[in-house]
């Protein structure tokens, strides 16, 4: 016992995602009623206190949330149509300004309810989460970062002593994602007989972070991915959700007129990547463009399509600075900025809740009014009133 857990929480995957679902109370744009923006508040808070009370007690809980993202500002990435340009906010849908509100709003609720409310200018929550789970995880502390964004899993990594691994907390695919290995790795280590300093502190309300881990993958899946991979498929094939386009495009006609887009696919990317390791230098995925004249070989070979080396090297640079969350890519102000904002908030993080609901999240705030209480709950069955934690199937 004494090794702390630490959960990151994806502000903006999370705010998207109870967007999403306040169709369903919507009558008009959505958010635009004063009713609208209470439920969407119910709905924030409700989703974020039956996540928590899934994994139990951490040591600290941190909420990192966007802000206008550098990605936007590097000089190389006009060769790009728009960083995240494919997100175009409809406004006759949707009111962003009272969206936006409500969520800083929550923001601010989190914070004085103890949590790590973290937002930089000029930084994604992307990078947020990969420098808090950097930080910890050097610390030799256990992380689980709580999103539902695949860009995420590039993070997941453990060693003998502490993890870090994602929870994808979509209600449809819920399940955790490790490293290879992540599996046997928590078996093993749940196995192993405790001292008798465990022993003295285990409760129903204490768990070490193996157990809490062990005990979440219990109640829904474990999924390992190689996070190598994941960087190198996203850089190679682009991320269609972030408007970040692969390496190489072109489009055929069918035979009926039909006009097909097509791109260079996972699997032949991974036939490219063996064709790397074959020249004997492995495969430095962090350095993808030293390999572009082998890279126009293979695209060649295998799609019968040109393209000239200059043009495919700037390509993978483009991408590689796009969606490798690492010191190496993120700017060395932001890197700096963090490091302050780190200090800042030493020794907190601790939740002071004593009982995680959506209830005791709003209480005190202006969304803790009769208007909400008196709508009927439409999120009661969203979530069950609590969670036994069990590691006895151990998945």
């Amino acid at each position: 016992m004494g090794k702390k857990l630490n959960v990151i929480f994806d502000a903006n995957n999370h705010y998207h995602k109870c967007l999403h679902a306040a169709n369903m109370f919507s009558k008009g744009r959505i958010l635009d009623t004063k009713r609208d923006q209470d439920m969407y508040m119910r709905k924030i808070a409700t989703d974020f206190a039956f996540i928590m009370r899934m994994i139990g007690v951490p040591d600290r809980v941190v909420f990192a949330m966007d802000s206008f993202s550098w990605r936007k500002e590097v000089d190389m990435l006009q060769q790009v149509d728009s960083y995240k340009g494919n997100r175009v906010r409809d406004d006759s849908a949707v009111n962003w300004d009272a969206f936006n509100t409500i969520n800083r709003d929550f923001f601010d609720i989190l914070s004085n309810q103890g949590f790590i409310s973290s937002t930089l200018p000029g930084a994604e929550g992307d990078d947020l989460m990969y420098f808090w789970s950097k930080k910890f995880y050097e610390d030799g502390e256990d992380v689980i970062i709580c999103s539902g964004d695949g860009d995420m899993t590039q993070l997941v990594k453990f060693s003998d002593k502490n993890f870090v691994c994602v929870f994808n907390t979509k209600s449809t695919t819920r399940q955790v994602i490790g490293a290879p290995g992540f599996g046997d790795w928590i078996r093993k280590k749940v196995s192993e007989p405790k001292d008798a300093f465990d022993i003295f502190m285990s409760s129903d309300f204490i768990q070490s972070p193996i157990e809490t881990i062990a005990a979440l993958i219990d109640q829904t899946k474990l999924i390992e991915t190689d996070p190598n991979t994941v960087i190198y498929d996203k850089i190679v094939c682009g991320d269609g959700g972030d408007n970040i386009p692969p390496v190489i495009n072109w489009q055929t006609t069918q035979s009926g007129g039909k006009v097909i887009n097509n791109k260079i696919t996972p699997i032949k990317a991974a036939i490219i990547k063996e064709m790397v390791l074959n020249k004997g230098n492995g495969c430095d995925i962090t350095n993808l463009q030293q390999y572009a004249e082998i890279f126009r070989k293979g695209i060649k070979q295998i799609y019968d399509k040109d393209i000239d080396t200059e043009t495919l090297r700037n390509r993978l640079e483009r991408n590689t600075r796009l969606v490798y969350l690492s010191h190496e890519t993120i700017p060395i102000q932001i890197q700096n900025q963090f490091e302050l904002h780190y200090t800042n908030f030493d020794g907190v993080g601790a939740p002071k809740l004593g009982k995680m609901t959506m209830q005791a999240l709003l209480e005190g705030s202006q969304y803790n009014n009769g208007s909400i209480a008196l709508e009927a709950d439409i999120f009661a069955n969203a979530a069950p009133t609590n969670i036994k934690a069990s590691t006895k199937s151990l998945f």
